[in-house]
C-alpha cells in the first residue's frame, strides 16, 4: 500500500485526472530493480474525484506544508534523502564538515541549521546536487515548542546576515530577471515557519 498527502500543487494534477481517458502509474524502484508502469482507466473519474472531494474536502494546505516541513532532526532526514539519491546511483556518499552549519537565523537566540547538500559528495555522480545556480541548500528554523521548520530548500551559491532576522540570497542570475552569470542578491526576514521577502527598493 502507497499513501502520499494530498499537496496543493495536485490540484491542476486533480483536474487532470477528471479529463483525462487513461493514465499510467509509474512506481520507481530500488536500483537493483526495474521500474514498474501500471495503465488506469480514468473513465468516470470526474463524478468519481467530485464525490470524493465532497465527502472529504480538501486539506489546510497552509498548515499542510507546515507539518510536511517540520523535522525533530533535520540532519538525520537530509542524510537519509542523499543517501537514497546516491544509492539510485549506485554510489556512497562522503560529508564534508561544512554539510552541517548551526547558526542563529531570525535572532532569537535559538541555533538554526544550514544543511549544505554540495558537502555531500556521491562518488558516481559528484555534481548531484551542483550546478550553475550554485549547490543546493536548506534552511532549518528551530521552533520555540521544539523541532524544526524547513524555510527554504533550492539552489544557491551562499548567503550572509544583515539586520538582525535578516538574510540576503545570493541566487543564480535568472532569479532577478538577469543572464544567468550576473549576480542576484535577494532579501528575507526570516520567519518561524516561512521566509519573507524584503524590498530595499
Amino acid at each position: 500500500v502507497w499513501s502520499a498527502p494530498f499537496e496543493e500543487r495536485h490540484l491542476g494534477w486533480l483536474e487532470d485526472m477528471k479529463r483525462g481517458a487513461a493514465a499510467v502509474l509509474s512506481i520507481n524502484l530500488e536500483p537493483d530493480q526495474e521500474d514498474q508502469d501500471f495503465p488506469v482507466t480514468l473513465r468516470g473519474s470526474g463524478k468519481a474525484l467530485d464525490y470524493i472531494v465532497a465527502q472529504c474536502g480538501l486539506p489546510d494546505f497552509a498548515a499542510q506544508s507546515v507539518a510536511l516541513r517540520t523535522f525533530d532532526d533535520p540532519e538525520a532526514a537530509v542524510r537519509a534523502d542523499v543517501e537514497h539519491d546516491c544509492h539510485r546511483q549506485r554510489g556512497t556518499v562522503t560529508y564534508g564538515d561544512l554539510f552541517r552549519t548551526d547558526v542563529d537565523l531570525n535572532a532569537d537566540g535559538r541555533m538554526d541549521i544550514e544543511i549544505n547538500y554540495g558537502d555531500a559528495v556521491c562518488d558516481t555522480a559528484p555534481s548531484l546536487y551542483c550546478g550553475s545556480a550554485g549547490c543546493t541548500g536548506a534552511l532549518f528554523v528551530a521552533q520555540p515548542e521544539g523541532g524544526y521548520v524547513r524555510v527554504l530548500k533550492t539552489n544557491y551559491h551562499g548567503y550572509s546576515q544583515g539586520e538582525p532576522g535578516s538574510i540576503a540570497l545570493s541566487l543564480h542570475g535568472s532569479a532577478c530577471d538577469k543572464p544567468g552569470f550576473e549576480e542576484c542578491i535577494k532579501h528575507y526576514q526570516v520567519l518561524y515557519t516561512d521566509l519573507m521577502p524584503i524590498d530595499l527598493d
